[in-house]
């Protein structure tokens, strides 16, 4: 329980550093908690303080459930139209292994069990190029593996020309047309407008650019000597690509600059190892 009391006179300056003075004589659980205030304008700082103290937790899950409702009502206008990854999941562009189903049914603790999975948990059994480059680098889905097992197994279906080249095509995800957003003109957009620009910018373009960029970064790192070392086609698309990376985010292009820079250094490190060994 806690009391606010406000005194005329109060034994210490009213230069105090502290915006209040707690009294704890014989204070114990059952008594109520005295917080000593200056001015009334500091009552009212304490309360809103403790009100939040107590309720911050009720607050920040109702300001979550209203987010996740209002993110519902107002779905993000993805795919981008004319985007080359804007294609549905259909039969005709990705199976799923629905054994993946069958088997972990089998292996639940009650035998009546029955475990839901969506397309975001399955594991792949058949795409296109294009649909495995976007679940490759899905805003949402993530496969565990789903990396370094496309790395290792793409050259059976693709060239690395194709696979690079679609890289920076996923990359450069359009940005949302004002025109299909906006009511009026620009500058005089709702503040729903600008939450939506925000909002498909943080969940969809830059997870997606984020995700490229991290399959690169697989990608030189494991299999550059296999695969880039002997193209001097596939580096000067590499090089280019990293150039316009740049003009995106300057982060994200020194993320793929140091790392393609430490590959290189570690070839030539390798090189020369293997040279004074002969």
């Amino acid at each position: 329980c806690f009391e606010l009391q406000m005194f005329s006179s109060f034994p210490f300056s009213s230069s105090s550093a502290s915006a209040a003075a707690l009294n704890y004589n014989n204070y114990n659980s059952s008594e109520n908690l005295e917080f000593l205030v200056f001015f009334t304008d500091e009552k009212s700082e304490w309360m809103s303080m403790l009100c939040y103290a107590q309720y911050k937790f009720t607050i920040d899950r109702l300001l979550q459930t209203m987010i996740e409702e209002h993110n519902r009502n107002n779905p993000l206008p993805i795919p981008p139209p004319n985007y080359l990854f804007d294609q549905p999941d259909t039969p005709d562009t990705i199976l799923f292994d629905q054994m993946a189903t069958a088997n972990a049914n089998s292996n639940t603790a009650e035998p009546n069990a029955t475990m839901m999975f969506s397309n975001d948990t399955l594991p792949i059994k058949a795409a296109t190029l294009v649909k495995l480059i976007e679940r490759l680098t899905h805003h949402a889905y993530l496969h565990p593996k789903f990396i370094q097992t496309f790395l290792m197994c793409y050259r059976e279906f693709a060239t690395s020309h194709e696979f690079l080249s679609l890289l920076t095509q996923r990359f450069d995800v359009p940005d949302l047309n004002l025109n299909q957003v906006f009511t009026n003109k620009f500058g005089d957009e709702s503040v729903i407008d600008r939450e939506l620009i925000k909002r498909y910018k943080r969940e969809y373009q830059q997870p997606i650019r984020l995700k490229v960029i991290n399959v690169l970064r697989h990608w030189i790192d494991g299999y550059y000597e296999t695969d880039f070392a002997r193209n001097d086609e596939l580096k000067r698309m590499l090089n280019a690509f990293i150039e316009r990376v740049n003009q995106t985010s300057k982060k994200l292009h020194e993320v793929l600059k140091k790392c393609l820079e430490k590959k290189l250094a570690a070839m030539k490190l390798k090189a020369t190892m293997t040279q004074q060994q002969k």
